[in-house]
Formats: C-alpha cells, structure tokens, sequence
C-alpha cells in the first residue's frame, strides 16, 4: 500500500488510491477511512504541492544510498523521528532543555551538540557524549530536559548505528 515512486504518490492524491500496473491491486481498498480522490477538485499546482510535501515529510527519496535509506527505517522504527521530528527537522517541545525544543539533525545546534562520528555513536549508545556529561552546565541541562535521549546501547547492532549516522550525514548533506 506505500507508494514505492512519485507517480505512486500523485496516483494517491488524484485518484485515492494505487493505479499499479504489476500485479494489479489498487492499494487503499478496505481501509476504514479511505483516501479522498482530489483529482478534479484541485489544480495541478496544488496537486504538485501536496506531491511535494508528502515527499519531504516522508524522508522519500529514489536518489537515498542504500545505507540512509536502512537509516530513515531505523529511525523511524526506533521512534527517533518521534522525538527529532520528520527528516530530522527538530523542533519538538522538551521543557527544561537549553532551548526548550529537540534539536534537528540539519540545524545550526548540530555542530555544538555532535563533534564527529564518535560523539554521534555516543548520543545513540549512551544517550549522551561522554564531552558532555563530563560539563556541569550542559550535563544540567540535559538532565533536567523532560524527554531525553534514549540509549541503545545493547538494543541495536553496530551496523544500525552505522546506518543512522549515514541517514543523518546524507540528510546533512542535503538541507
């Protein structure tokens, strides 16, 4: 039922459902609110609009290596995209943090929260850089935020970690 190209995407918008020419099926069919078809009540404008905007919410992208798109699954299977927003765009409200929101993978905070691989692998692992748990200003702050940063370390492989690094790099390279 996922749209698997762009013509998939625009085929939900226009037609409420998959016009699929492999194996038939017109996807939707069952669901309990189905799709509204806005094919001719919408002009093509907007229709690209929407077309558009479910790809950039959606993280979709054909041209993602193989590694960011392992990345974005596990990102959002994970439920990191719960917390750092779709793309990594941030921005979720954490009271008690520095600036009372989650930062984004993209953002200008970045840099100041993640100085290189290692420390990335260590937020993912830990939940925190060691750099930072050893400031008593900044370990305050993260401390005292309301949702903080899960660790996985013992929950994940080597090789998924790997991937969200390179889901993040990729999407860094792209804003």
């Amino acid at each position: 039922m996922y749209a698997k190209n762009e013509r998939e995407i625009r085929d939900w918008i226009v037609h409420g459902k998959l016009h699929r020419s492999e194996g038939g099926g017109s996807g939707g069919q069952g669901a309990a609110v189905p799709m509204p078809a806005y094919g001719g009540s919408l002009p093509e404008r907007e229709i690209d609009d929407m077309v558009a905007y479910v790809k950039a919410v959606s993280g979709w992208d054909p041209e993602a290596p193989d590694a960011a798109y392992e990345g974005r699954v596990l990102a959002k299977d994970l439920g990191c995209i719960g917390c750092h927003g779709h793309s990594g765009m941030g921005g979720v409200p954490n009271p008690g943090s520095l600036k009372g929101v989650i930062p984004s993978w993209t953002g200008e905070d970045y840099a100041e929260l993640v100085r290189g691989d290692d420390e990335l692998r260590e937020w993912v692992l830990d939940g925190m850089p060691a750099r930072l748990g050893k400031n008593p200003l900044a370990r305050r702050f993260l401390e005292r935020a309301k949702i903080k940063m899960p660790a996985y370390r013992g929950h994940i492989t080597d090789e998924q970690v790997e991937a969200i690094i390179a889901y993040i790099h990729w999407l860094r390279g792209k804003k």
